[in-house]
């Protein structure tokens, strides 16, 4: 039996079915039907059949063959595995994806079956904002495969909104790589360059209110940063003096060198800056936890800006092979009887092996004068006398003297007698020398009857 379409057929709507036609109603040992065929027309694109058996113990096998051509030749086998042999009961089967041309095979073992089949269209697949997961594990009663694609069609705007993958919902935030999506770089991407991220600059301020030796400027973290940059600038007076300093998470702070950017010069401080002197220094800090500027002596006026730079780059900003610097302290003597510390201490003297001190001195008015320079051996926490300059008269008149020491020079054979602080008690024209720590300061005693101070001068030099 054959049943035809009219040859082109408008396209029924998506799953529509005709209605269903007898092939044959078959007994046993009869030939397969092989003259059944069905013309397939434009718009449907599979067959629906039915093999219902009459009466107990019948047996049976089904095929559904399809050809392109005018119906002879059907050698493409669509649904080879649909219905085994040995089928017994009723089966009712979809193929899917037929050419122009379906015949279907009937071969009965025993009992009577009836046939039937009609054409369909198999409706295409369309989804709008369907959540989750969609299995398509069959299409025309086939499984889905590479020989049996879902084709789907693009209706109208598609929303892109990806909630989920493989049924685990997408969540912010850095995944480990079990749990990440996978990035695929494609072949020709330009280079992708690591640039050093350069952490926020610090900056504070120190003026004539500021209390030294506690002030400070940070501490900022050096956590995953290799070197820094310490710059001072602003309208301030003279005398200031930063002591830099960098912790190692145990919260003790260390005395560290700086190298200044205009000179080969290695510091633990500035030592006594000049009015509004604008200096930067570089540190090489690998393994720092913190870093501070401390407050050793304020400006004499206004106010000095300080700023800290952390930068990612870990490298010795400079090599110090040697060289020398030349500082100056200067203030007046006491206009009363009593002992005071002239002028800005150095402490910046480490580094270097021998000083040559030249003193422009002179007496005050109404008493005696005795000048003494002391040295530190702990970063300005105590002062030790080292030299006390003979005594000057009320008046005297303006003398030179100059004092040259060496670290590896010895002092004289006798102890001496020295004083702390200001407490001076070292006899007057006496150098102790020798080692004279990391700075120096001058303290001046006025005695009895002083009614004004005088201008004094020690000018210092040291080689490396």
């Amino acid at each position: 039996m054959v049943l035809n379409a009219p040859p082109g057929a408008p396209a029924p709507p998506a799953g529509i079915v005709l209605a269903k036609v007898l092939l044959s109603r078959v007994g046993p040992n009869s030939q397969p039907l092989s003259a059944d065929t069905l013309f397939v027309p434009p718009g449907y694109n599979g067959v629906a059949i039915e093999a219902t058996p009459e009466g107990a113990g019948a047996n049976a096998s089904l095929t559904v063959v399809d050809s392109i051509s005018d119906g002879s030749g059907f050698t493409a086998v669509v649904d080879a595995n649909g219905v085994a042999n040995g089928m017994v009961g009723q089966v009712k089967r979809n193929v899917g994806g037929v050419r122009p041309y379906v015949k279907v095979q009937l071969v009965v073992t025993s009992g009577i079956w009836t046939v039937t089949a009609a054409l369909i269209a198999q409706p295409s697949v369309s989804t709008t904002n369907v959540p989750g997961n969609i299995n398509l594990s069959q299409y025309g009663g086939t499984a889905v495969g590479p020989a049996n694609p879902v084709a789907v069609a693009q209706q109208g705007v598609v929303g892109e909104n990806l909630s989920q993958v493989g049924g685990v919902g997408i969540t912010l935030g850095q995944k480990v790589s079990a749990s990440a999506l996978p990035v695929v770089v494609a072949s020709d991407q330009s280079v992708i360059t690591n640039q050093p991220v350069h952490p926020v600059a610090t900056t504070g301020t120190f003026t004539t209110g500021s209390t030294p030796g506690t002030s400070v400027v940070g501490p900022v973290s050096m956590q995953n940063l290799g070197s820094a940059i310490i710059s001072v600038h602003g309208v301030y007076g003279a005398g200031l003096n930063l002591a830099f300093e960098a912790d190692d998470g145990s919260g003790t702070w260390y005395a560290v060198q700086a190298v200044r950017s205009d000179a080969f010069v290695a510091e633990t401080t500035s030592g006594a800056l000049l009015a509004n002197q604008a200096r930067a220094w570089e540190l090489d800090l690998g393994g720092f936890t913190n870093l501070r500027v401390r407050d050793l002596a304020n400006p004499a006026s206004g106010t000095a800006t300080i700023t800290i730079i952390p930068t990612a780059e870990s490298a010795d900003p400079a090599i110090v092979t040697g060289g020398s610097f030349t500082a100056q302290i200067t203030g007046n003597s006491p206009a009363a009887a009593s002992t005071a510390a002239i002028g800005a201490a150095l402490l910046n003297l480490a580094q270097y092996r021998s000083l040559h001190i030249e003193a422009t001195i002179q007496g005050g008015g109404g008493g005696t004068l005795d000048l003494y320079l002391q040295v530190t051996y702990d970063n300005g926490t105590t002062w030790w006398d080292y030299a006390h300059f003979a005594q000057l008269a009320a008046a005297a008149a303006q003398i030179t003297r100059l004092i040259t020491v060496s670290r590896q020079g010895n002092s004289g054979a006798a102890p001496v007698v020295v004083g702390t602080g200001l407490t001076p008690a070292l006899a007057a024209n006496t150098v102790v020398g020798g080692d004279f720590g990391q700075g120096l300061r001058l303290v001046a005693v006025a005695g009895a009857g002083t009614n004004a101070g005088a201008a004094q001068t020690i000018n210092i030099f040291g080689d490396s």
